[in-house]
């Protein structure tokens, strides 16, 4: 009871931006070499493990010219679905992988926050080394700054991002 109370007319409106989901693309968009990712002509298998991930992925993927096959592309919030057998998605994802001779698999899961990659021989590269690679493209595309890691992260982040004036937290 030590809460001060709100009428209502003080608590506001809700409001919606208007084409949120192509603006984020666009600046997301903006930011890569486009040129170069379409010359690659890049082969990606995507398991989106029934993540909202798959309404905004396609139009992403279609813009930089890869050639995309999905996985569970359709979003389904069921309780039964929000524990991913990340294992089963991986073998799954890697098989595909190898039978389309695809470039790059990646799984995502249901929440769309956490993402697993799958090399061309369809093997899941581990997550340490995901990070680490994300770490070295980040240091070197950034003339200063920090980045956060948990503490619980493998002390080569600090190596790799090293000499780029990246600060590591």
């Amino acid at each position: 009871q030590e809460f001060r109370r709100t009428s209502p007319g003080e608590i506001g409106t809700l409001t919606y931006p208007t084409r949120s989901t192509s603006s984020y693309v666009q600046e997301l968009l903006g930011s890569l070499d486009r040129d170069a990712i379409a010359q690659r002509g890049l082969r990606l298998v995507l398991n989106y493990s029934f993540s909202a991930a798959s309404l905004v992925m396609p139009s992403l993927v279609g813009d930089l010219g890869v050639e995309m096959i999905a996985l569970n592309a359709f979003v389904d919030a069921s309780p039964s679905l929000r524990g991913l057998d990340i294992a089963g998605a991986l073998d799954e994802t890697g098989r595909l992988v190898r039978a389309v001779g695809a470039d790059l698999g990646a799984v995502i899961d249901n929440a769309a926050e956490r993402v697993w990659l799958i090399d061309e021989n369809g093997v899941p590269i581990p997550p340490e080394t995901t990070l680490l690679l994300l770490v070295r493209e980040l240091s070197e595309s950034a003339s200063e700054g920090a980045l956060l890691v948990p503490v619980t992260e493998t002390r080569m982040v600090e190596e790799v991002a090293r000499g780029n004036g990246v600060v590591v937290r």
